[in-house]
């Protein structure tokens, strides 16, 4: 029940974003309720457009950090790492 909830909110978050593109809250959200069903090259695709309008959000900078370093993709896992410790020094995860 709940995952079928998921995919109606995907649905229309999907065309909230039709509508108001470039929203990084969106973005985010579609990311998220992607990674929840377990379609990652979809989740990686709306946390990436929401990373890029909002660069300084550390929830999806630390997502994708995770990401790459998961696929053991390290080289493009780093940037991501090295601009969190820019938005929050004192954090040390």
């Amino acid at each position: 029940m709940l995952m079928g909830n998921i995919k109606q909110a995907i649905k229309w978050l999907e065309i909230v974003n039709t509508r108001v593109m470039h929203d990084a809250g969106i973005l985010a959200m579609l990311g998220s309720l992607h990674a929840k069903c377990d379609d990652e090259p979809k989740a990686l695709h709306y946390y990436s457009e929401s990373h890029r309008v909002y660069p300084t959000n550390m929830d999806i900078t630390s997502w994708l950090g995770a990401f790459y370093v998961k696929n053991e993709v390290y080289e493009k896992a780093m940037p991501f790492f090295n601009l969190a410790a820019k938005i929050e020094p004192s954090e040390v995860t």
